[in-house]
């Protein structure tokens, strides 16, 4: 156990506060005390003696009373022991002027006077142990100066008198010592008891506030490093996917090839770098609504297809009609990440997405015919930078964080996940799905359309980046679309003024210069339009509350680097409506 200087000093305090309050009711005690010893004594010829005893103990007694309200007036004791050592030089006091009346009052042979003092005696040395429990050198100023004056002079008297007298001195005195030492050392330990564990949890509290404080801290770093690495990333996609579009010489279309894996590895990994810091930071919570889930499953699936093909192996989706209440955005990652961990591990057969019902229970599995995963490495593959398989840490295998984003996402949309698994025969992860909630219209998602050409769009760009402003022009020019870029709202009002052809739709950055969101900036081209002109906000903030916003305001939302089929599909989807 430790004690500091500091702990020590509030320990001592506390003890001593507790003797004052203890003894308030020393006063009461002490005129019935007196008034019993009066009536103990009421044969005794010197009266006038008598009273003026009397007077001097309640005198005394009362001076006592006033210095412990004097104590709990005081704002700010100090020398706390002083208190403490005054206090007992007037318990002391008043136990000489008690115990020293057997010298003056006491008559031996009075069998009932004797009887009444040492009850009196007992009880209050007895006592003692429980009033001056906090505090040992009060209580034996109190008991040795009561007892040692009535036992000496049963001690001069007869046979009985004199077997009584040393039951007091050496039974009833020490036994009472004993006990009020055995009490005032149990008292302060477990004062120290309560102060060391007060401190031990201030001391937690500090440490998690610092705790907080510095998650906060990194959550704010990662929030601002990913808007920052994204906007270069963002660009350096697209300028890669212009070229790979416009080149047509095999060399340099394998070498842009090349350049668009290493550009799609290096995407995955700062996505689940930026990830799953964001899902650490508890400010994500589930955006939950009706969907329809063969849509969503359908995007995914094709999404990875490229993949399953390019390694040999047959990725498939059975066809479902479920309506579910979910997360788009996060059942849409969840899926994916599992889709692509299975394609990671399965080197021949295939991976199956479907929904089964199970005990009234919708369950979406994403099975493998992999290698599987054996029993002990179950919870040890949802674990951060974890990667069975991989000892050589090939970086083009990802982090080892996709199954830990599943995870966190799982968590926060308070569904369960289960696995199921045999080694060289595969694996099965299940999530499970809520079922649709009454009176809520399902939502469709869309399909994507980015294999359908888009040449001839009008799109409008507002960013005040201007490397993100070149690439966007770049690629929509490459696409064969008509783009108009633009640094703020301002610069893009003075155009459209000057213009009668208004945009077919709007690719909008969130943050834009002077604190202007992209959501302002899309609301009054549409003001000036007086159209409702299809809008996409880009931004490298991974903030949940952007995508809230974005949702309040129905205006789809791409965090960058936005993947350039993903960008073409809703270009697509606004020439589809067009039409």
């Amino acid at each position: 156990m430790f004690i500091d200087e500091a702990l020590e000093e509030k320990v001592f305090y506390k003890r001593i506060e507790t003797l004052f309050r203890k003894n308030k009711l020393g006063l009461p005690g002490t005129f019935i005390l007196v008034l019993v010893l009066l009536f103990a004594y009421r044969n005794d010829e010197s009266q006038y003696l008598l009273l003026l005893w009397a007077a001097l103990v309640i005198m005394l007694a009362v001076g006592q009373w006033l210095y412990i309200r004097k104590f709990f007036k005081t704002e700010h004791i100090i020398h706390a022991e002083l208190w403490a050592k005054k206090l007992s030089l007037f318990s002391f006091s008043l136990s000489v002027l008690i115990g020293g009346s057997a010298w003056l009052f006491y008559v031996p042979q009075d069998l009932l006077q004797t009887f009444l003092i040492a009850v009196l005696i007992i009880g209050s040395i007895f006592g003692s142990v429980i009033f001056a429990a906090s505090y040992f050198p009060i209580h034996a100023a109190w008991s040795i100066p009561l007892t040692m004056p009535f036992s000496v002079v049963l001690l001069t008297g007869d046979t009985e008198q004199a077997v009584l007298g040393i039951l007091f001195i050496f039974v009833g005195l020490p036994v009472a010592l004993l006990l009020g030492w055995m009490m005032s050392k149990e008292y302060a330990t477990s004062l120290q008891l309560r102060f060391e564990k007060d401190f031990l949890l201030k001391n937690l509290q500090l440490q998690k506030d610092e705790a907080d404080k510095a998650t906060k801290d990194k959550t704010q770093f990662l929030a601002a490093a990913s808007h920052d690495l994204r906007q270069p990333h963002q660009a350096l996609g697209l300028f890669v996917e212009a070229l790979d579009y416009m080149e047509t010489e095999p060399k340099k279309k394998e070498i842009l090839s090349k350049t668009k894996q290493a550009f799609k590895a290096m995407s995955s990994l700062l996505d689940q770098l930026l990830d799953i810091s964001k899902l650490d930071s508890a400010n994500v919570r589930a955006e939950k609504q009706n969907i329809l889930l063969q849509p969503l499953l359908h995007q995914v699936v094709m999404e990875h297809m490229g993949e399953a093909e390019a390694k040999g192996i047959e990725l498939r989706l059975r066809a479902t009609q479920a309506v579910v209440f979910t997360d788009v955005s996060m059942l849409t990652r969840i899926v994916s990440n599992l889709v692509t961990n299975a394609i990671r591990y399965t080197q021949k057969g295939g991976v199956l997405v479907a929904v089964r019902r199970q005990n009234g229970q919708l369950w979406l599995n994403v099975w493998d015919t992999g290698c599987g995963i054996e029993d002990d490495k179950m919870d040890y593959i949802f674990k951060e930078f974890t990667q069975l398989g991989n000892p050589e840490r090939d970086r083009e295998k990802g982090l080892g964080l996709g199954l830990a984003i599943v995870q966190r996402l799982v968590h926060i949309m308070n569904v369960k996940i289960k696995v199921l698994s045999k080694l060289e025969r595969g694996s099965c992860f299940a999530i499970e799905l809520e079922p649709a909630q009454h009176g809520g219209m399902a939502v469709k998602a869309s399909y994507n359309h980015s294999t359908l050409d888009i040449s001839g769009l009008n799109i409008l760009v507002i960013d005040d980046d201007k490397i993100a402003l070149e690439s966007v022009q770049t690629l929509l020019d490459v696409w064969g679309c008509a783009v108009h870029i633009f640094s703020s709202l301002e610069a893009c009002l003075v155009y459209l003024k000057s213009s009668q052809d208004f945009p077919d739709a709007m690719i909008v950055d969130y943050r834009l210069r002077n604190h202007q969101t992209g959501i302002a900036a899309i609301a009054g081209v549409r003001e000036f339009c007086k159209a409702m002109i299809p809008a996409l906000i880009v931004t490298g903030d991974t903030d949940a509350e952007r995508m809230v916003e974005a949702q309040a305001q129905h205006i789809p939302l791409l965090h960058k680097p936005v993947n350039p089929q993903a960008l073409k599909s809703f270009l697509a989807q606004v020439k589809i409506e067009k039409l």
